[in-house]
């Protein structure tokens, strides 16, 4: 429970300062890694393992493929 509103606060506080939000949810993300105790280098692995899924892939192709149009 203190990871999920650590992240909650970090999110809130570095959207108030200005930061664009996809920052704020980077930021936001290695916050919940260091203080939920998991080592920084698990982060590359876990991008790669969610890409894996080509379900998700294919999302962006459909929406250039439809601007295209």
């Amino acid at each position: 429970m203190f990871v999920c509103n650590m992240m909650l606060i970090t999110f809130f506080l570095v959207l108030s300062i200005g930061i664009p939000i996809s920052m704020s949810m980077g930021i936001t993300t290695l916050v919940g890694l260091i203080t939920g105790g998991h080592n920084i280098s698990v982060l590359p692995q876990m991008l790669q393992q969610a890409t894996a899924n080509y379900t998700l892939i294919c999302i962006p192709y459909f929406i250039l493929a439809a601007n295209i149009m």
